[in-house]
């Protein structure tokens, strides 16, 4: 055999062994997902998601805005502040789904000038790592237990697989658009044990 052949199967062999590793993983947070939610009541009904517009330039093409995270006790996880190179903006939830349980993790913060776009889409402001702490769900508060957060993480970590969306039946993604938001105003995004997510006023 030659030597350029050599290689060529080599490398065939390391790619082969990837998809291999990239298959079991996907299959074991699957696994990990599903044997959670069993354990698990149904996801805690709570405001999850905070956000205010701070204004946008049609003109400059430009709108800027904070989101806040929350966990179930009210305590304020992340704070995300920037500003986007387009004149709308949306957050995309993504869902998963197994037997009567489901739940729904903010994913994605984006602009775009027609919101939604394609879902599950790369571009935007991933938000995964502010939901994901280690091998916990930050937006579970302290008070329902370590065992909890760390359960609801299993369920968050496969959610957020990029892999994880060939499972149809179990992974969809939704998007709440912001376009309509007023400057100045805060807004809450209220996610049920359904995975329904709605946009309203916060009201102190």
């Amino acid at each position: 055999m030659k030597n350029g052949d050599r290689i060529v199967q080599g490398i065939a062999s390391l790619v082969l062994l990837a998809f291999v590793l990239a298959l079991f993983s996907l299959g074991f947070k699957y696994i990990e997902c599903k044997i959670a939610l069993k354990k698990l009541q149904f996801f805690p009904q709570s405001d999850y998601a905070h956000f205010i517009l701070y204004g946008s330039s049609e003109r400059e093409h430009t709108v800027s805005g904070t989101l806040m995270l929350y966990d179930t006790d009210g305590t304020e996880v992340s704070r995300i502040e920037r500003s986007w190179n387009d004149s709308r903006l949306g957050i995309e939830y993504v869902v998963v789904t197994m037997g009567n349980k489901s739940a729904a993790f903010p994913y994605r913060i984006f602009g775009g000038s027609s919101v939604p776009l394609s879902s599950g889409k790369s571009h935007g402001h991933n938000l995964s790592h502010y939901v994901l702490n280690e091998k916990e769900c930050t937006l579970i508060g302290k008070s329902m237990g370590e065992e909890a957060r760390k359960n609801w993480g299993k369920v968050a970590r496969f959610a957020y697989s990029p892999a994880s969306r060939i499972f149809s039946s179990s992974i969809d993604f939704t998007t709440v658009n912001l376009a309509g938001c007023q400057p100045g105003k805060e807004y809450l995004l209220k996610t049920d044990q359904f995975g329904n997510i709605t946009l309203g006023y916060w009201q102190d």
